[in-house]
């Protein structure tokens, strides 16, 4: 069978999945609040001229700036993993009222397009059950890879030998639709290699590191301190990980809905 309109498969590659955002998602939390623990310890041991007023007023203006750094960063990582969840689900919802449009072409065009309206429903159908990423090893009902099912219905469309004018019209928009629709498989397979960059997560955890040791260096020792460091390490980790969880939006806790799937279905045949 020939596959070649699938890209490869490579696991390695997709988005971090549920337990993997919250392994990183902890580790960030771990580093910012021992950080805090560092800064209560360091100044326990630290001479009384590094304790000056002077000297506390300067680490300040010090985590201030970092804190701004780290907010414009966070801010940032937030707003791009948004909109590529934003993108992800229009792509899903304008495929599938792209499967309705066809479907309902084919099915003006005359019962010669009956069979090609049946895969059509196969491939809306696998893609309710597995969702629209798969790999070629994920088969349709007909041994068929969804983008090689794809390029079958386009195929079969362009097969369609019209007899009149309105058949012509229908023929050319059913297949402005398929190339629509695999368009749109394909945007949604190059999503699965658009997860958050290393670099960015690595400074700003030691942004935020250095932000909670200045804030311990500053704060007495005592367990609402503590307490506020584990609150202020831990919303730092669960931002991370709505990050990480938004760059994949096919996988984990955070994904694009399939409903709009499941309408097309209902509508599909009639």
């Amino acid at each position: 069978m020939d596959t070649r309109h699938e890209p490869p498969h490579r696991a390695s590659t997709t988005g971090p999945s549920s337990m993997t955002a919250s392994v990183i998602a902890l580790a960030v939390s771990l580093c910012a609040f021992a950080g805090g623990a560092a800064g209560l310890l360091l100044s326990r041991f630290l001479a009384e001229q590094h304790l000056t007023k002077e000297t506390t007023d300067a680490v300040r203006l010090g985590t201030s700036m970092l804190s701004i750094l780290a907010a414009l960063v966070l801010g940032f990582l937030i707003a791009t993993a948004k909109d590529s969840l934003d993108t992800a689900d229009r792509i899903v919802r304008s495929a599938s009222v792209n499967l309705i449009e066809v479907d309902q072409i084919l099915g003006a065009y005359g019962a010669e397009a009956n069979p090609i309206r049946d895969l059509l429903r196969h491939y809306a159908e696998a893609m309710l059950r597995n969702g629209w990423i798969q790999s070629e090893h994920d088969l349709l009902e007909q041994n068929l890879p969804p983008g090689v099912a794809l390029e079958r219905v386009r195929l079969a469309i362009l097969s369609l030998e019209p007899v009149n004018a309105n058949q012509t019209w229908l023929r050319d928009q059913a297949l402005t639709g398929s190339g629509a629709l695999l368009k749109a498989r394909w945007e949604l397979l190059e999503r699965r290699d658009l997860p958050i960059r290393p670099a960015f997560l690595f400074v700003l955890t030691s942004w935020v590191t250095f932000i909670l040791v200045g804030f311990g260096l500053n704060a007495p020792r005592n367990s609402v301190v503590v307490g506020t460091l584990a609150v202020c390490a831990y919303a730092i980790g669960t931002s991370v990980f709505l990050v990480l969880e938004m760059e994949a939006p096919f996988d984990g806790l955070i994904q694009v809905a399939n409903n709009p799937v499941g309408v097309a279905l209902t509508r599909m045949g009639r």
